[in-house]
This record gives structure tokens, C-alpha cells and sequence, in this order.
């Protein structure tokens, strides 16, 4: 497993493989939100997902929330970087129907 750390004011960022599968986490606003890039069979496109969780939970019940987008890029750290705006997104209430309220 790589972890490559990199400090921000606003948050966190880890980058970390398992296996082949890249995934970027960071912290934001109390949350942990990991996204990943996936690419979409054999073409030249890439969509992502968001899985978002309670950064430090008190109660030790794992409690997390998966997102998707529609969008897909025409390239992986379009969709990386693309991953990293839609969480924000998705914590600060800027996207219709989707929300973290369950968490």
C-alpha cells in the first residue's frame, strides 16, 4: 500500500493504492471523503465515486456515504480532480438531491 500525505490549509489530501485501484482521500469540514477515478470499459473515458464519512466517529459504528457522477472525463486526473470539487460539493449542500444528512 503507497500513502503519500500533503498538507493544505482547508484539508487534507492522502493519495494510496490497493492492489491497482488509485484512490484519493482527504479531509474536509469534519469529513473524510475518499474519491476515485474508474475507468469506463476500454475506452479512453473516466467517471468517479465518492465515499464520504464522519472524519473522527465517536459512536465506532462505521457510518459512510457512496456518491457516483454521471460526468465522465477524457482523462484520470480530470476525473481526480473532478472528484475532489463534487465532494466539497456534496458537503457544503451545493448539489441537488444529494446529501450527507444520514450521516
Amino acid at each position: 500500500m503507497l500513502n503519500c500525505k500533503c498538507l493544505n490549509r482547508r484539508f487534507r489530501m492522502e493519495h494510496w493504492s490497493n492492489q491497482k485501484e488509485w484512490i484519493m482521500g482527504f479531509v474536509y469540514r469534519s469529513y473524510l471523503l475518499r474519491s476515485k477515478s474508474i475507468q469506463l470499459g476500454e475506452s479512453n473515458r473516466w467517471t468517479l465515486q465518492v465515499t464520504v464519512s464522519p472524519h473522527k466517529d465517536s459512536s465506532g459504528e462505521p457510518r459512510e456515504q457512496t456518491f457516483s457522477s454521471e460526468n465522465t472525463f477524457s482523462s484520470k486526473e480530470m476525473a481526480d480532480m473532478e472528484g475532489i470539487i463534487f465532494a466539497r460539493k456534496i458537503i457544503d449542500g451545493e448539489i441537488p438531491g444529494l446529501s450527507i444528512d444520514v450521516l
